[in-house]
């Protein structure tokens, strides 16, 4: 198998740059309903970030594709300050439209909730619905499996209403 080059890597992200804008129109309001409702039921934060591409600076690295994508999603996780929530329990789903790829980051409190399997096959059958249907059902996907496991980790105390410490809506870049 050819190993691909930096320049057809940064090629391909350039001429994805859009694709962003290709979403369906109220795409980002739906997603912020799902992430809403999810949330009604445990204190976890659930933030998703859809990227047409990845930065040219990123692209120019000499790794491979899996390991950018990964190291994206981390650098984003921080930027985001999801790391930063008062139980430590945000859980970012990443997703690059330009390589198909989605890569799931979570905090110190999830750490050990699910064996890591759960969380490779569920980004796989994200990355599976998003193919095979499209970018929303693969969401929607995410948010149906993680939401039991999350509020069955962290239930929110009777009485009690949880503090949305994140955006909802998703951040598209």
């Amino acid at each position: 198998m050819v190993m691909e080059t930096r320049l057809s890597r940064w090629l391909r992200h350039r001429w994805a740059d859009d694709a962003v804008g290709q979403l369906p129109s109220g795409f980002g309001e739906r997603i912020a309903d799902m992430i809403r409702n999810s949330e009604r039921s445990h204190t976890a934060e659930i933030c998703f970030y859809v990227e047409s591409s990845l930065p040219s600076s990123t692209l120019w690295q000499r790794c491979e594709m899996q390991g950018l994508l990964k190291q994206r999603a981390q650098q984003l996780f921080a930027t985001q300050r999801i790391w930063d929530t008062e139980h430590n329990n945000g859980v970012l789903l990443y997703i690059c439209l330009a390589e198909h790829a989605v890569e799931i980051v979570f905090d110190r409190a999830l750490v050990g909730m699910q064996e890591p399997q759960f969380w490779d096959s569920l980004a796989q059958e994200v990355a599976a619905q998003w193919k095979a249907t499209n970018l929303e059902r693969g969401l929607t996907t995410f948010v149906d499996k993680i939401t039991p496991k999350l509020a069955a980790q962290f239930p929110i105390e009777p009485g009690k209403i949880n503090a949305n410490e994140l955006s909802d809506s998703p951040h598209l870049g």
